[in-house]
């Protein structure tokens, strides 16, 4: 189903991978359509990043009975909203919660950036150290 009002297209299922599915779009990211840029260190980020709880599950209609890896939405909706999105059930009135993959992505790539450059500098600190103990 594509929805007008926010372009998405969704998917409903049942079955073993049933679910609710929003198709991923990609995110355009031109200067162009953008105001207030304020560029950063990435901090906010990582320290999102760091929040995130894993976890393992089991789908609940997951016949085999498999063991998956990763996060819950509601968890990580409290980390930022902008993380989730509601994805309605066009069957019924119900509504399941799916991860933005987009936002999480660029905050993911953000925390990496921040960590090398705090890696970096730790790095150069300890050069900077075994340098004065050899001169010592």
């Amino acid at each position: 189903i594509f929805s007008m009002s926010t372009g998405d297209l969704v998917c409903n299922g049942s079955g073993n991978q049933g679910g609710s599915y929003s198709f991923t779009k990609s995110a355009i990211s031109d200067r162009a359509i953008k105001d207030d840029i304020q560029y950063n260190d990435g901090l906010q980020s990582y320290e999102n990043v760091k929040k995130f709880q894993p976890c393992t599950f089991i789908y609940k209609d997951d016949t085999e009975g498999r063991t998956r890896r990763g996060v819950i939405a509601q968890d990580i909706r409290e980390i930022d909203e902008e993380y989730v999105k509601e994805i309605p059930n066009y069957f019924d009135d119900t509504s399941t919660l799916a991860l933005d993959t987009n936002v999480l992505l660029l905050d993911t790539m953000l925390a990496l950036q921040y960590t090398i450059k705090q890696l970096e500098e730790t790095q150069k600190e300890l050069a900077e150290l075994k340098n004065s103990f050899a001169g010592s």
